[in-house]
């Protein structure tokens, strides 16, 4: 087999092969062989054809059948030969097939392009770390309480934290506008759903009360004809009610599934699902600091074709989120441009990883995996029907492994870093 490597730029490359036909032929020859066994050929009786005649009428098909093979395994060869790695999927060109001087093909792809840079030696590197303090957990079980808020109707004026169910008709100029006008609308006064205008001009209005407000629009308002101009709105209070939140007692865990311990017992469960919220986001923020200082030390070309998927498939998310967000309606797509920047970052940064894990020979720790799916089936019923649904799917674990697979190239870079701690209170680090 002939084999001869052009270089294009850094990390582009061609290779041109032939490969002898002595070695198709032999193949070619061997399937025509196998075939007069089953074929039918008129005026023969089954497994009786001559080899010539099944030959005539076959060999096209094997040839093409036997060349695609031959690429494929003689391809993985030369790359072999040369000791080069492609980063994408090579474009061919197959020439026709010749009996006398064999296969001959181009291969032309981009290889990993060289990483210079495999650690973090002489970086300094602040990772987060954290702690649940009792303050913590009571927050936590505030908003629980607000989730089975109770309201009741009152004839009272209308305060900040109260509720209000309201007819209002919107109008600028004298004239009512599109998406002014609702009928039944729920309002908590003081959360900030609606204008602050709005809200502080409902204040004080009772069941009945009919009252008109002037609400100022914000000048960078998202529509363009209220932007920065003063709109009426006629309201009519429907009702008004106070809440009520639940006591904090035994009959209050239970709403949460925890049917022993009390409120011992759920301000433990609360603890657990702080504690496995704050471990994934300390993961999170320390993956991307280390990230960003190792992709800081590599200024590598990347494959282009490799660039441009990743911006495919950033616009399919986005496109794909847009039209959830907007009920099932097609939205135009992101600019390809507005993506690139974020793709070569993904790209390089997944090139990164590929070398370390080839050159340190990096293995993903099937025991981290299946304490991460362990870890996820906690909150379920029947946690260990969720880990044997999750390893009965290759795919479905392959998703698990790759993250595992990550956190220890992540591990292996801090510990060549000058790290250090940085304190960080749980709200700061969940919401800051």
């Amino acid at each position: 087999m002939q084999v001869k490597v052009e270089k294009k730029g850094a990390i582009g490359r061609v290779m041109n092969i032939t490969v002898p036909a002595d070695r198709l032929e032999g193949e070619i020859k061997s399937r025509l062989q196998a075939m007069i066994k089953n074929v039918k050929i008129p005026g023969f009786r089954p497994g009786k054809a001559p080899f010539a005649v099944v030959e005539a009428k076959y060999r096209a098909d094997i040839v093409e059948e036997v060349s695609g093979n031959i690429v494929e395994s003689s391809l993985r060869e030369a790359l072999e030969s040369k000791e080069l790695r492609m980063a994408v999927q090579p474009e061919l060109d197959i020439q026709p097939y010749d009996n006398e001087v064999g296969l001959t093909y181009t291969a032309s792809f981009d290889v990993h392009p060289q990483i210079k840079k495999l650690d973090l030696a002489g970086v300094k590197l602040k990772v987060p770390a954290a702690d649940i303090g009792a303050t913590d957990i009571d927050k936590t079980i505030e908003t629980m309480r607000k989730q089975h808020i109770e309201w009741q109707e009152v004839s009272k004026e209308l305060v900040v934290g109260d509720r209000l169910i309201m007819d209002f008709v919107g109008s600028l100029d004298g004239e009512e506008f599109e998406g002014g006008t609702a009928e039944d609308f729920t309002l908590v006064a003081g959360e900030g759903q609606l204008l602050e205008d709005f809200e502080k001009g409902v204040v004080g209005m009772k069941a009945g009360d009919k009252k008109t407000i002037k609400v100022k629009f914000p000048k960078d308002y998202g529509a363009e004809n209220l932007a920065g101009k003063k709109a009426e709105f006629a309201i009519i209070a429907k009702s008004v009610s106070e809440s009520k939140l639940p006591k904090i007692d035994d009959e209050f865990a239970k709403l949460f599934g925890v049917t022993e311990g009390g409120i011992a017992g759920l301000r433990k469960e609360v603890k657990n699902n702080l504690d496995r919220e704050m471990s994934t986001k300390l993961r999170t923020i320390t993956k991307e600091k280390v990230f960003e200082a190792i992709h800081a030390q590599n200024k590598i070309e990347l494959p282009g074709k490799m660039v441009e998927q990743e911006i495919d498939s950033l616009i399919e998310r986005q496109s794909d989120y847009a039209k959830n967000m907007a009920g099932g309606v097609d939205l135009p797509a992101p600019d390809r441009e507005s993506q690139r920047e974020e793709a070569e970052r993904r790209v390089a940064l997944g090139l990164i990883m590929m070398e370390l894990v080839h050159e340190k020979n990096i293995k993903v720790d099937g025991e981290r995996v299946r304490a991460r799916v362990e870890e996820m089936s906690s909150g379920y019923e029947k946690p260990e029907e969720f880990v044997n649904w999750y390893y009965a799917d290759k795919q479905r674990l392959s998703q698990v492994e790759s993250v595992i697979l990550e956190e220890q190239v992540v591990e292996h870079l801090i510990e060549s870093a000058k790290t250090s701690e940085e304190k960080v209170g749980f709200d700061e680090l969940m919401y800051g």
